[in-house]
């Protein structure tokens, strides 16, 4: 997954304030570049500048990761138009309650 984080970390700073819509989640959102019909349309309405940040194979708590992944990186400063998050099925799978699970979303958001 660093390899992916340092794309991601590329991304960031080539485009900065010019991205206008960022995906950032796990596998289920990294998969949606198969999707290319919900990918078409998040495209048509915030053009190019539009990254899918999924990150899949992440064996533990995911939202906690991504909170630090999100955070401990020292992005450029960028104010995209829309986020979209998609978490917390896989801490679900892994027997996490509810509770844990919306902290995660939350701490994210």
């Amino acid at each position: 997954q660093l390899g992916l984080v340092n794309d991601y970390m590329r991304q960031a700073k080539r485009y900065g304030n010019d991205v206008r819509a960022i995906l950032v989640g796990d596998s289920i959102m990294e998969d949606l570049s198969d999707d290319r019909s919900c990918l078409r349309e998040i495209f048509k309405r915030f053009g190019n500048k539009c990254f899918n940040w999924g990150i899949s194979g992440i064996d533990v708590d995911f939202t906690k990761t991504l909170v630090n992944w999100l955070f401990s990186n020292n992005y450029p400063q960028m104010e995209p138009q829309v986020v979209f998050v998609a978490v917390g099925v896989n801490n679900c799978a892994r027997g996490h309650d509810y509770n844990r699970v919306s902290r995660g979303i939350v701490d994210i958001i």
